[in-house]
């Protein structure tokens, strides 16, 4: 349960940062130790936490895009928007 506490902190901090409400400081901070806690849960095998951390950032991504956070011809968040592409086409 820890780490998705640390997934749903990093998503809302990501959005707090846009939003002006935290320093660009915080939210790194906020992101590794999300990013910190994926890499565990994938190097113990804990599928389920892993599966919820990757669909939640998808969950993201899709959210950005329908509500404009990552429109056509934008730079935001392309990279991101390939790897789920092409995750979704296998």
């Amino acid at each position: 349960m820890q780490m998705m506490d640390l997934e749903y902190n990093g998503l809302k901090a990501y959005q707090r940062l846009h939003c002006g409400r935290i320093s660009e400081e915080e939210w790194q901070q906020r992101f590794l130790a999300s990013k910190a806690a994926l890499n565990i849960a994938l190097a113990s095998k804990n599928v389920p936490v892993a599966m919820a951390q990757i669909f939640t950032r998808l969950y993201t991504l899709r959210n950005q895009i329908i509500h404009g956070g990552a429109t056509y011809n934008s730079q935001v968040n392309r990279e991101q928007l390939k790897d789920a592409c092409n995750l979704q086409n296998k």
